[in-house]
């Protein structure tokens, strides 16, 4: 289906270019006028128009600037103008615009008629080209697929596969692989806003933007993604050092450039040219170092510079701890960054370092914690805390955010427990709202996170009472309210006061009031009368 537009002010003259023409002849299925850009713009928004005939000089906008609102927008008709005048400057704009007919009025039938001939013809050659063009991508898009598959079978299932064995594969599969080749795997790691981001998520505007910055001969280099990576295979059979410096800047200039585009930053893990059945082994190398950087700092590293695992010194961890006992906090939170913070500049990080760093803290805080009478595993066992101590060892910045979180968690329970005021103001109001609950020592003081001996020590000297005592004399205060107040069976008064069993209850009640809890509201029944 071919459509076109005539476009002239005066009606008479687009009538008769329209009629003018065997447009049937010419294959040209409904041709459309206007008289005006207004209209014009109108029949482009509603229709797909292959030819555009216009007259130049139109009061209310002429054509050429028809023809630039129609660029501007993207449409691509094939452009013939009409003009009464020839002038210099309308032909210039004509070629500017780049118009296939330029035709003074007034114009011989035979001569418009060659021009929608011309004008059909590159419609069909354009309609070609782009066919062609559509199938070209289709046949590199399914071909760039079947070599990315191809080696994400050699990476996952080939592990220990010789050259040879890997070439007959290729063959077998219908992969081209140069024989002479050595192949350069490179691993690229991308994060946003502090967060692993999947490739197969990532914009197919930075995909051309990679390749524009880092791989410029695309049949060369074969990309493999996963969830976590994107795998570059390049492959070369000369100048490999050249090749690898190349990449190298390349990457870099990427790495860094990058992150203005996009909010993103990107690690890049460089291999080393070696022969196909080594390409799975260097990718789990890579792996490995991505794992190991547990810095998380965005940049380029080379395999060939990696030393092996970073050889951990323990800091001098009790001088932090000497500054916690005296209640610096922020100068504790401050010097352990600062450590961190070093080892990482220094390359002294990785991700057993980081473990064993992680260890040496807690074994060392945890002492402090128990001198100041808190309990670590009651301050550090809810869900959160969980959480982030399992992310700890991950990388700095997680580690760095657990450290916040127990210091800072920790101070406050400190600065409790130096108020034995509000530590027995705690235990009374965690009482009282667990009457019905089991109330051992050890439940009680995990819920204030301190020592059992520590808060039966406190409750005493600030109350006069053991705790023990007390937790009776809230009971059977609650139990007389409950056989005063309602009609509920005594067993249903004993469980609602933390009794289970009834002849106990009964038994530690008559010692309290000298009677029975049945006596007791038989004694309330008769007074009331």
């Amino acid at each position: 289906m071919i459509q076109a537009l005539v476009v002239d002010d005066e009606i008479h003259c687009a009538e008769g270019v329209k009629c003018a023409i065997d447009w049937k002849a010419l294959g040209v299925t409904q041709v459309y006028t206007a008289y005006s850009m207004a209209q014009a713009q109108k029949v482009f928004q509603e229709e797909e128009i292959h030819i555009l005939i216009s007259d130049v000089e139109m009061p209310k906008g002429s054509g050429f600037q028809l023809l630039g609102w129609v660029r501007d927008r993207g449409y691509k008709p094939v452009v013939i103008m009409l003009t009464s005048y020839a002038t210099f400057a309308y032909a210039k704009q004509a070629i500017e615009y780049q118009c296939m007919e330029y035709l003074l009025k007034p114009i011989k039938r035979e001569d418009l008629a060659e021009a929608a001939a011309r004008a059909v013809a590159e419609v069909m050659d354009r309609r070609k080209k782009d066919d062609n063009y559509r199938l070209a991508e289709y046949w590199n898009a399914n071909e760039r697929k079947h070599v990315q598959h191809f080696w994400r079978e050699i990476i996952e299932h080939n592990t220990h596969a010789d050259s040879e064995t890997i070439m007959a594969y290729a063959r077998q599969s219908h992969v081209t692989l140069d024989e002479r080749n050595q192949y350069l795997p490179i691993l690229y790691r991308i994060y946003a806003a502090g967060e692993h981001v999947t490739w197969s998520s990532v914009s197919e505007e930075l995909k051309s933007l990679f390749y524009r910055h880092v791989f410029h001969d695309e049949e060369q280099v074969a990309l493999v993604y996963n969830h976590r990576y994107l795998l570059a295979i390049a492959g070369y059979a000369d100048d490999l050092l050249a090749r690898r410096e190349q990449l190298f800047r390349d990457s870099r200039r990427f790495q860094e450039e990058i992150p203005s585009h996009c909010g993103i930053h990107i690690s890049v893990y460089l291999g080393e040219f070696r022969e196909s059945s080594q390409v799975a082994a260097q990718y789990v190398r890579l792996v490995e170092m991505d794992e190991n950087n547990v810095t998380e700092r965005p940049g380029v590293y080379s395999a060939m510079e990696q030393s092996g695992t970073a050889a951990y010194q323990r800091p001098d961890i009790e001088a932090w701890m000497k500054d916690f006992s005296a209640g610096k906090y922020g100068k504790t939170i401050e010097e352990v960054e600062r450590c961190v913070d070093l080892m990482s500049h220094e390359r002294r990080l990785d991700q057993g370092s980081l473990a064993q760093l992680l260890q040496d803290f807690m074994q060392a805080f945890y002492i402090i914690l128990g001198k100041k009478e808190l309990q670590a595993h009651q301050l550090f066992g809810d869900e959160a805390s969980l959480k982030l101590y399992r992310q700890a060892g991950k990388s700095v910045k997680d580690f760095k955010v657990w450290i916040n979180h127990i210091v800072k968690k920790s101070a406050e329970y400190v600065t409790a427990v130096s108020d034995a005021g509000a530590v027995v103001h705690r235990v009374k109001k965690y009482i009282r709202e667990n009457l019905g609950a089991e109330l051992s020592r050890n439940q009680i003081a995990g819920h204030v996170c301190m020592s059992p001996d520590y808060v039966s020590r406190v409750f005493h000297q600030e109350t006069g009472t053991l705790l023990s005592d007390y937790i009776v004399q809230m009971r059977m205060a609650e139990a007389e309210h409950l056989l005063e107040s309602t009609c509920l069976p005594i067993g249903e008064v004993a469980c609602q006061v933390g009794y289970y069993n009834l002849a106990y209850f009964s038994h530690v009640f008559r010692i309290r009031k000298g009677m029975t809890p049945a006596a007791y509201r038989k004694s309330l029944k008769q007074n009331s009368e």
